[in-house]
């Protein structure tokens, strides 16, 4: 029985002790979780804070943005204000001479191109001229040269006496049809040779019966007209080119003695 109290009473103050230290331990774990909250509400306090300030610098920052945005302008004002009236007209001038110059770059650029392209159509002119040369112009210097034959026949004879009244208008008609064919080939590029009576021969120009030019040249050019058959035509070429001869005009010559006479 004793026994059994004793070990009741043992038990019973280990359990009193153990109670008394969990207790303590409860205490200061207590304590211990009160320091944490504390802190814990501390430092959320302290991030509120934070949070606020870094609020308040954002706000600061951006009103300071705007500030110096307005300043800004209203120094970029200021500066337009300041800089003389001179300066600013000196400024627009340069810019004036700068489009001025661009365009005057242009201008010599498309001047150049034109040319370019001009020589090339002048070649390919040229060369359209010379495929035509004893096919179309030949052709229609042809047609004057008979037809100037026929005019100048016809002249001749009007200026007899018995001519009718109906020969000399036709005639008449025939020179007008002449000036205007002769004015056409001028426009196409061509141009008639009507030497006058008394011109020096030219071998290069003119065509005579039984006459050399080389002879003519090497007589030293005594050789003149005398009569004109019927005209020439020359191709006028251009582009720095002599012209072309594309029917000779028919010519009769006689020789200049030392008397500076026909022989």
């Amino acid at each position: 029985m004793t026994d059994n109290t004793d070990k009741l009473r043992v038990e019973n103050e280990t359990l009193r002790n153990e109670n008394c230290d969990l207790s303590m331990r409860l205490e200061c774990a207590e304590t211990e979780l009160e320091d944490v909250l504390d802190r814990l509400n501390d430092e959320k306090r302290s991030r509120t804070r934070l949070t606020e300030e870094i609020n308040a610098l954002r706000r600061e920052v951006g009103e300071l943005k705007e500030k110096n945005e307005t300043l800004r302008r209203e120094l970029s004002e200021r500066c337009r204000s300041i800089v003389p009236e001179e300066s600013r007209a000196d400024e627009a001038g340069d810019l004036r001479k700068a489009a001025k110059d661009l365009t005057n770059d242009m201008q010599f650029r498309m001047i150049n191109a034109l040319n370019d392209c001009r020589a090339e159509l002048i070649s390919a002119l040229r060369e359209w001229q010379v495929s035509l040369f004893r096919h179309e112009y030949g052709r229609l210097a042809a047609v004057f040269v008979n037809l100037a034959g026929i005019s100048s026949s016809l002249g001749k004879r009007v200026l007899e006496a018995d001519a009718p009244e109906e020969m000399r208008a036709v005639s008449a008609k025939l020179d007008r049809i002449r000036e205007r064919f002769a004015g056409a080939l001028e426009d196409a590029g061509m141009r008639v040779i009507e030497p006058e009576p008394g011109e020096r021969f030219d071998p290069a120009l003119h065509s005579a019966p039984d006459t050399n030019g080389a002879d003519a040249y090497e007589d030293g050019g005594n050789l003149r007209i005398l009569t004109v058959e019927s005209p020439g035509v020359l191709l006028v070429t251009g582009n720095g080119e002599p012209p072309e001869v594309l029917i000779e005009a028919s010519v009769t010559v006689g020789r200049i003695n030392e008397h500076g006479q026909n022989g």
